[in-house]
């Protein structure tokens, strides 16, 4: 936890840069999952986004319109999970947000099936 590298939360862009050094010395990825707050910014703001390799955000989307519904296969007002890839240093990103939905067997994340087709996944 960073709060416990420097509970008064002064030092955080440092001791994100640290951490991030020291794990690519060792070969080690680290995925930080976090929340985001009303602002939309995630919590540890621009010092964890800046520091980080690569960053995905898993969002609310409200669809706000009928037509905007119709689009993403639900109703309108209704809520629907996005993920969206913010930045990777390694890799190119989607340039859209993605629909997800969970696996009842094992609960992993997966693709929508209502994902729309003008955002569809470039295939593998």
């Amino acid at each position: 936890s960073l709060n416990m590298l420097d509970p008064s939360r002064n030092r955080t862009a440092d001791n994100l840069s640290a951490l991030k050094t020291y794990n690519h010395e060792q070969g080690v990825t680290c995925i930080c999952i976090g929340q985001i707050r009303d602002t939309g910014a995630p919590v540890g703001g621009e010092s964890l986004v800046h520091t980080a390799d690569v960053v995905f955000l898993i969002e609310e989307m409200s669809l706000g319109s009928k037509e905007i519904a119709e689009l993403w296969g639900g109703s309108y007002r209704d809520r629907i999970d996005v993920i969206r890839a913010v930045k990777s240093v390694t890799t190119p990103t989607f340039p859209h947000v993605v629909r997800l939905a969970r696996d009842e067997s094992n609960g992993v994340l997966k693709v929508h099936a209502a994902q729309p087709e003008i955002y569809a996944l470039p295939e593998q």
